[in-house]
């Protein structure tokens, strides 16, 4: 679930303080996502007026698309009017500082913003100096108020400022809740199908279907369309196109070869998961050579668009699987 903070705050993190001396001679910018701010005072006291610019941001960051506060970096307005970074001044007692930011947010927005994060960025010479990073990702608990000193305000960002929010954005930011962002994962093997005398006799390819939630809400009513497989003709004995699944197959477009659907009560939760099926695709028992073999998904749960994309194995890869399992290497053999 990183967004887009998270990979701001990894280039610092990642380049260190070389990373943060060259800024000036970079010609960087502030941005939608990227706030820079330098201290009131240096001796890594959190004042009056640093308090109201976190309160600002953590409202304004929250309530847009989530954002990283750079501490210690004094940026200007250009002759083209875009606010560049001009110079890194280092907070000293940076520790008390980051302490200080920590101390202070939960009391300057409301409600709190959760997974917001202070790190320090440390000199690489001087011990206890640096910059700060105030993380704030995006929030589906929006929205949030500013309540620093003299705020009270609701904010958001617009291009390198937090400006207030006008009645109606506050009105719609109140039918932001959380939502789930699934994901098929997929595990193609080829594994042993029956054996005589300790030697396999016959092989299946097997194409393994996972539902995962990135997202930070609950997915209900989850959906899978398949296309029908094209390379290699799939196992439907039995009348299942898709095996060991406890999912229900449901009526679906012509254009899909088959759907499958969770119950009202079968939630894909966030960071969770649920087992599909796997399909089988029987191989000869004297394969050299096989086709590619590929099939189309589409994937979809209530109030998310569908995600929909195709599912491939390449023929070489099959075939020295199946010729591994054949000749009593492996039972099952895992594809690349």
């Amino acid at each position: 679930m990183d967004g887009v903070a998270e990979r701001i705050a990894a280039q610092f993190e990642d380049g260190g303080w070389r990373f943060v001396e060259e800024l000036p001679s970079a010609s960087v910018f502030e941005t939608l996502h990227v706030d820079f701010k330098q201290p009131e005072g240096a001796d890594g006291q959190l004042r009056r007026r640093d308090r109201q610019q976190l309160s600002r941001a953590l409202s304004g960051f929250a309530n847009s698309d989530g954002g990283v506060i750079v501490w210690g970096v004094e940026a200007r307005r250009d002759d083209e009017g875009f606010d560049r970074v001009v110079r890194v001044h280092p907070i000293l007692n940076l520790p008390r500082f980051v302490s200080d930011l920590s101390s202070a947010e939960p009391h300057l927005v409301s409600p709190l913003v959760p997974g917001v994060r202070h790190l320090p960025v440390d000199h690489q010479d001087e011990e206890g100096t640096g910059i700060a990073l105030t993380i704030v990702p995006a929030s589906d608990w929006t929205p949030h108020m500013a309540v620093g000193k003299d705020l009270h305000r609701y904010y958001r960002r617009s291009g390198s400022s937090f400006l207030p929010l006008q009645h109606h954005e506050v009105a719609d930011l109140f039918g932001r809740r959380p939502h789930p962002d699934l994901r098929l994962e997929s595990i193609w093997s080829v594994r042993r199908a029956s054996m005589t005398d300790g030697r396999a006799t016959s092989v299946a390819l097997e194409l393994h279907l996972r539902i995962v939630n990135r997202g930070r809400g609950s997915a209900r009513f989850a959906s899978l369309s398949l296309g029908e497989p094209r390379g290699l003709r799939p196992d439907t004995r039995g009348g299942r196109k898709i095996h060991g699944s406890s999912l229900r197959e449901v009526r679906s477009a012509q254009h899909w070869w088959m759907r499958v659907a969770a119950a009202s009560d079968d939630l894909v939760y966030p960071d969770d998961e649920m087992y599909v099926g796997y399909v089988a695709f029987p191989l000869p028992r004297d394969v050299c050579t096989c086709p590619n073999v590929s099939v189309e998904y589409s994937l979809v749960c209530d109030g998310v668009p569908a995600e929909a994309g195709a599912l491939e194995a390449a023929g070489e890869g099959i075939a020295s699987a199946a010729q591994r399992v054949f000749e009593g290497g492996s039972s099952r053999v895992e594809l690349a």
